[in-house]
């Protein structure tokens, strides 16, 4: 926790691992349990109240002054993973999206939400489903050709990726499609539209590596029992899509993954918000560092504003569904993650911002609510903490 305050690891993400047995502690005298991140057979030590939150605390201060460690709440982790019966992960990629075996790899893709949304701006306004099922196809195809097409540096990383052929089908732009529809971020009906939209995607990613299972084979671990049994992922799909895996099997182990696909949303989908991130401003100064270790500094829009102008030219306003970083609460960061945890069997790359006044007292609060509610991780981002940051929002830097 004192790493990135020496500078000695600056631009490193950093989380801890935190089982159940301490989040317990926090708010008990004392327990034993043989819970643990690290080992299912290393029983943990009797962890007093006192002791835990005096580690507690020095965690909630270190996020308020550097934004971070994050946090990744194991046992969670692993009571979700498809594979928890034969497998125990003990870590994450850094960006909390993919938790890995040792020897695991990410395989990675993010459909561009905001593309699909038809009729933007008016009241017909809606998500074209269909295409998404299509994407989500094309997506697990492609990302299960990248298992048989790399080139593995090492021989144990090979075996691992063939053996339970985990890859993450995720999302981008949801801020942005949200916008589109003219629903809010920080709303129950802006919650509700992206949950459909993410169960679509879940339920079409399933159906698709079962069509891969008939066509090329499960994958080596598969065991449908255990697989589909309670508490895993794969327990709460459909009734439908569970027989199919049951008579066919599955040929991806884990399917899902929302990772932050910060510069694919920048370079390649014309600045659409970041994986299931708010949008951060109408328009974002962003710094960026050039070979001969100066910075030059560039204003860009947000993609759905930039779509609203060119279909109303002279328009000036915000859109009825916009809100970003500078309007959102904490809690709506934590409740958009909670109603999509639920939809994706691995992880979600989630940043909760706080204000500059947040309190020890108010990240305890919160971060008590994402274990209470079941998520897998949790990281956090005071403004004004970073010395340097990539973004700025225009409205500030003007002031």
């Amino acid at each position: 926790m004192d790493l990135k305050r020496s500078h000695r690891l600056e631009t490193v993400t950093l989380s801890i691992c935190i089982p159940d047995a301490f989040m317990r502690a926090i708010e008990s005298d004392s327990i034993e349990s043989d819970e643990t991140p690290f080992s299912q057979s290393t029983r943990t030590p009797r962890l007093s109240r006192d002791t835990a939150g005096h580690l507690w605390h020095r965690l909630l201060q270190a996020a308020l002054d550097i934004g971070n460690p994050g946090i990744v709440l194991i046992d969670q982790v692993n009571r979700d993973n498809n594979l928890g019966g034969i497998e125990h992960m003990r870590a994450c990629n850094p960006c909390g999206e993919q938790y890995l075996p040792d020897y695991g790899a990410c395989d990675l893709g993010s459909i561009n939400l905001a593309l699909l949304v038809r009729q933007p701006f008016t009241r017909a306004a809606h998500v074209d489903l269909g295409t998404l099922c299509r994407l989500a196809h094309v997506a697990v195809r492609a990302l299960d050709n990248v298992i048989e097409l790399t080139l593995w540096p090492l021989e144990q990383q090979e075996r691992e990726a063939r053996r339970a052929r985990r890859v993450g089908v995720g999302v981008t732009g949801l801020a942005d499609a949200l916008i589109m529809l003219g629903l809010r971020y920080d709303r129950q009906a802006g919650r509700n539209a992206a949950a459909t939209m993410l169960r679509t995607l879940r339920n079409a990613a399933y159906v698709s590596s079962v069509q891969l299972a008939i066509e090329r084979g499960a994958f080596p671990l598969f065991d449908a029992e255990q697989l589909l049994s309670p508490p895993h992922a794969a327990s709460r799909l459909p009734r439908f899509i569970r027989r199919l895996i049951a008579r066919h099997g599955l040929r991806n182990s884990l399917l899902l993954a929302i990772a932050p696909a910060g510069t694919i949303s920048l370079a390649m989908a014309d600045n659409v918000s970041s994986g299931i991130e708010p949008v951060f401003a109408p328009q974002t100064h962003r710094r960026i560092a050039m070979p001969d270790n100066t910075f030059v500094v560039r204003a860009v829009d947000d993609h759905a504003l930039r779509c609203l102008r060119a279909r109303r030219p002279g328009v000036d306003e915000l859109p009825e569904g916009w809100c970003d970083v500078s309007t959102l609460r904490a809690t709506d960061h934590l409740r958009m993650v909670a109603a999509l945890q639920p939809l994706i069997d691995s992880g979600i790359s989630k940043t909760i911002h706080l204000d500059r006044t947040t309190s020890i007292e108010e990240l305890d609060r919160l971060l008590r609510s994402a274990w209470r509610s079941g998520l897998k991780g949790v990281s956090v981002f005071r403004a004004g903490t970073s010395r340097d940051a990539v973004l700025c929002d225009a409205r500030q830097s003007t002031r």
